[in-house]
């Protein structure tokens, strides 16, 4: 048995040592190479990021070696900083795909492997073009991508604004309360349709949508400017209303106190959108009236079409 154990390890020892001495063969290789090109190097230029939309980032990168040959690299990625990754050859750059051109060819298939060791990233490619000759990259060095800020943009949930008069129904018949604000009434809808959150600002008269922005404290019978309608949730007498959310639990929680902050901002189209964040919220179910505490984001929300 000792005697096969041997055998089978110096195989194992002698394929390592013939593996070892083809790899360090190959990476020293630089040039043609029968229908492969081979492009070692340390010199890459970092250009200018693109914003391509949906968060998307083009991130490109010139690389030459000693040779002459330029190959541009643009990576599809989510984040500012090129992460480690595999990225697939694409003739479009999207998230985790690149768009490859070697010496102005654009390549058809293959991949790029993007790994970060001690801060210095190692790329290892291997590219086809439309005639089917290979191109094989190696690259190892420093590079400093610029770190910018994404443009807004719509998250799929959507929003109406009704402006409504604040009226005071306790007499049995309506009463204008103060005829110098008015209530919008705000909708908010979530990507699929389904109510997220119903709002119940008061403000001044005749507010553009964008005026609203601004930091609202909950309060019962609100009828002044910066003021909103609290929640109220009591099931087993049929009584609910006001303002409030829709928890992860898709459970509306009605809010009776807190605070809740409105924020704009324009996406690249110039496209008005809406954020509404309240937190530490004082709640009471939906379901069954049990009071609470709570808290709700939602962001970039558009006004509905």
């Amino acid at each position: 048995m000792k005697k096969y154990l041997g055998f089978i390890f110096g195989l194992i020892v002698t394929g390592l040592f013939f593996s070892a001495c083809n790899n360090d063969a190959i990476d020293d290789l630089q040039g043609v190479y029968g229908d492969m090109l081979i492009c070692h190097s340390n010199e890459a230029t970092v250009q200018p990021t693109t914003k391509l939309g949906k968060g998307i980032k083009s991130l490109n990168v010139d690389i030459k070696d000693a040779q002459g040959n330029d190959v541009t690299v643009n990576f599809g990625s989510s984040e500012w900083i090129l992460p480690s990754a595999t990225y697939e050859v694409s003739n479009k750059v999207a998230n985790k795909t690149c768009v490859v051109k070697v010496n102005g060819e654009a390549m058809q298939s293959g991949g790029l492997d993007v790994t970060i060791y001690g801060g210095v990233y190692y790329f290892s490619g291997l590219f086809t073009n439309q005639a089917g000759k290979r191109v094989k990259l190696d690259y190892h060095g420093n590079l400093t991508f610029e770190v910018g800020v994404d443009d807004p943009e719509a998250s799929g949930y959507t929003l109406t604004i009704a402006p409504t008069q604040i009226v005071d129904w306790s007499t049995g018949a309506p009463v204008v309360v103060n005829p110098n604000a008015t209530k919008y009434i705000i909708s908010i809808k979530n990507p699929a349709g389904q109510p997220a959150a119903h709002l119940e600002a008061v403000n001044a008269n005749q507010l553009g949508n964008t005026d609203l922005a601004g930091e609202y404290t909950i309060q019962g019978n609100a009828s002044e400017p910066w003021l909103m309608g609290n929640g109220y949730a009591f099931p087993q007498y049929n009584a609910i209303g006001g303002s409030y959310f829709v928890d992860e639990a898709g459970v509306a929680q009605y809010i009776t106190a807190g605070k809740i902050i409105i924020s704009t901002a324009k996406d690249a189209e110039g496209q008005d959108l809406f954020s509404f964040e309240g937190a530490d919220l004082e709640t009471q179910s939906g379901v069954d009236g049990a009071a609470g505490k709570g808290s709700f984001k939602i962001k970039f929300a558009a006004i509905a079409k």
